[in-house]
C-alpha cells in the first residue's frame, strides 16, 4: 500500500488523489438482496487487476471510513468491492432510528454478502480470484460467511475481528441473563443501557478507536454532512444476535481451511482478542499478527505502526496470490 504520510499530507492527500478517485473511478449503486432489502455498494475496477477485494466494514461504520484503505487496494492494482451492511450508511433499515443498528440475526448479515457477492463482485469481476478484508463487526460476518460458504475466497484477512464480544465491567453471566430477559420482554428494537446519541458539537477523538486525529477528522466531517452516517449504537437484537453468532463461529472455525490472517489489535477495547486467539488455534490455516500498541481501527493508525500493518496487509496478499 501508499506509504503512509504525516498528518499534514493526510489531509492534503485526502483532498485531491483519494478525492478525485472517487470522483472518476469509484462507482455505486444498490442491490436486492435475498429478502428484497435494497445494499448500497461501491466497486472500482482496472485493466489488468491481479485480484478482486472485497471489503466488508465494522459495527456503526460506513463507506467513507475506508476511503484511504479502499484507494490503497486500487493502487496495488486490486479490483476492490465494498458492501455497506444492512442498518449501516445509505442501506436498508430495520429501525427508524438511524443513529441505531438493528438485526434480526447474523445469518442475515451472512446472506447479504453472499448475494452481494453473486450480483456485483462476480459480475464485475468473472475471473479474477477474490481476498476478502474485514474489519471488527465484519469479521464476525465474515468468519460465519466462510464457515457456510466454502469455494468464493482464495484468502481472507480480519481485522480486529469481532470473534468474542466484549462487554467491559459487565460479567459474562450478567450480560447472557440481560439477553434472556430482553428477548422475553420484547426489547429487540430498543437501544443497549450503553447507546450515546451522536453529538454533533463534541468530537471525542480521545476516546475514539483509531490513533490518527486527522483520519478521525476526515469521517467525522462526512458525518456531519449526512445524516445517515451518524449511526452511533446498536440495539438489544442487534447484541443478542452477536452473542450468538460469536459462540456459532467459534464452534465451526474447524470448517475454514483457506489461509487466514488475523490482525490483532493490543490495545483494543471494542472486542475481546480471546476470541481470536481461540479461532486461530481451531481453524485451519490461521495465523495472528499482533499490532501491541494499537487501538481497535489499526486501520485507522499513524506513522511506522500504519506502515508496518499496511505492509502486513499486501505481503498476506502477495504470498497468496503467489502460491
Amino acid at each position: 500500500m501508499m506509504v503512509p504520510w504525516d498528518e499534514t499530507d493526510y489531509k492534503t492527500f485526502m483532498d485531491t488523489e483519494v478525492r478525485n478517485f472517487l470522483a472518476t473511478k469509484v462507482r455505486e449503486g444498490q442491490f436486492e438482496s435475498f429478502d428484497g432489502a435494497r445494499l448500497q455498494y461501491y466497486y472500482a475496477v482496472q485493466p489488468g487487476a491481479r485480484a478482486a477485494v472485497v471489503m466488508v466494514h465494522g459495527f456503526t461504520e460506513f463507506f467513507g471510513k475506508f476511503h484511504e484503505v479502499f484507494y490503497n487496494f486500487f493502487d496495488q492494482r486490486y479490483d476492490v468491492f465494498f458492501i455497506e451492511q444492512r442498518g449501516h450508511g445509505l442501506s436498508h433499515r430495520d429501525v427508524e432510528n438511524k443513529q441505531l443498528v438493528h438485526i434480526d440475526s447474523f445469518e442475515t448479515y451472512v446472506e447479504d454478502l453472499k448475494s452481494f457477492i453473486d450480483q456485483v463482485v462476480l459480475e464485475n469481476a468473472p475471473d479474477l480470484p477474490l481476498l476478502l478484508y474485514a474489519h471488527s463487526m465484519g469479521g464476525c460476518v465474515s468468519a460465519l460467511f466462510l464457515e457456510e460458504h466454502a469455494g468464493y475466497f482464495k484468502a481472507a484477512l480480519l481485522s480486529s475481528p469481532m470473534l468474542k464480544m466484549y462487554y467491559g465491567d459487565v460479567k459474562v453471566w450478567q450480560a447472557d441473563l440481560l439477553a434472556k430477559t430482553s428477548r422475553v420482554l420484547g426489547w429487540e428494537t430498543r437501544p443497549l443501557p450503553n447507546f450515546s446519541p451522536f453529538d454533533p458539537e463534541h468530537p471525542d477523538f480521545e476516546h475514539s478507536s483509531g490513533l490518527s486525529r486527522a483520519r478521525f477528522d476526515y469521517a467525522f466531517h462526512l458525518k456531519l454532512a449526512n445524516e445517515n452516517y451518524q449511526t452511533s449504537g446498536g440495539t438489544y437484537g442487534w447484541c443478542v444476535s452477536g452473542m450468538d453468532a460469536c459462540t456459532r463461529l467459534i464452534d465451526d472455525a474447524y470448517k475454514v481451511k483457506i489461509p487466514v490472517l488475523i490482525c490483532q489489535a493490543g490495545r483494543d477495547t471494542m472486542v475481546d482478542n480471546e476470541g481470536q486467539n481461540i479461532f486461530a488455534r481451531h481453524a485451519k490455516n490461521c495465523t495472528i499478527r499482533r499490532f501491541p500498541d494499537s487501538r481497535h481501527e489499526i486501520y485507522n493508525s499513524t506513522g511506522p505502526m500504519l506502515r508496518d500493518y499496511e505492509d502486513t496487509v499486501v505481503g498476506f496478499y502477495d504470498r497468496v496470490l503467489q502460491s
